[in-house]
């Protein structure tokens, strides 16, 4: 993913959250662990910000909102 990231741009992730220890759930969308967002700062992405969020509709269920850079 990080590859396809233009010089000085940005990548944003918005995923549903899942603990590592959590069961295997039907997708897509599948929900990501902290290391799969992690995983994200690849090929010169750098992470600027990594928060859970509450889903509004959900607040059991946080969500991951991430934002990578790549250097201009």
């Amino acid at each position: 993913m990080g590859r396809l990231v233009a010089p000085a741009g940005a990548l944003l992730v918005i995923a549903a959250r899942r603990d590592p220890a959590g069961t295997d759930v039907a997708g897509p969308p599948w929900p990501l662990t902290r290391e799969e967002i992690d995983a994200f700062a690849t090929d010169g992405l750098t992470p600027v910000r990594i928060e859970q969020v509450a889903d509004s509709r959900d607040t059991d269920n946080p969500r991951w909102r991430a934002e990578f850079r790549r250097p201009g």
